[in-house]
């Protein structure tokens, strides 16, 4: 029997390994991306203009019904053209957001 159980591959020495564990499908906490499709709707994104939306960070308000400075200041008043000059306005506290800077 032990010719017969060689022969299959199967060894009394070498048990199976068990199987690799993947964890490129499991997930790691929350998501920290938004596309552009599933932005809410009142912050009136062109759907074409790119695949991103930025995510908001809500602090004490809702997600769903907070906006992201990002898109008021360059998609609403149209005071900057990318992030990099949304983030140079924001760090010169010039905006107050419920009365604070």
């Amino acid at each position: 029997s032990r010719v017969l159980a060689q022969s299959r591959g199967h060894s009394r020495h070498h048990p199976a390994a068990p199987p690799p564990l993947t964890t490129d499908t499991m997930a790691r906490g929350p998501v920290k991306h938004l596309k552009r499709r599933f932005a809410p709707s009142h912050w009136m994104l062109d759907k074409l203009k790119g695949r991103w939306a930025p995510k908001p960070s809500a602090g004490p308000h809702k997600l769903r019904e907070c906006m992201p400075l990002i898109v008021m200041l360059r998609e609403r008043l149209k005071y900057a053209l990318t992030y990099r000059e949304v983030k140079m306005i924001v760090m010169q506290r010039l905006i107050k957001v419920d009365g604070k800077v």
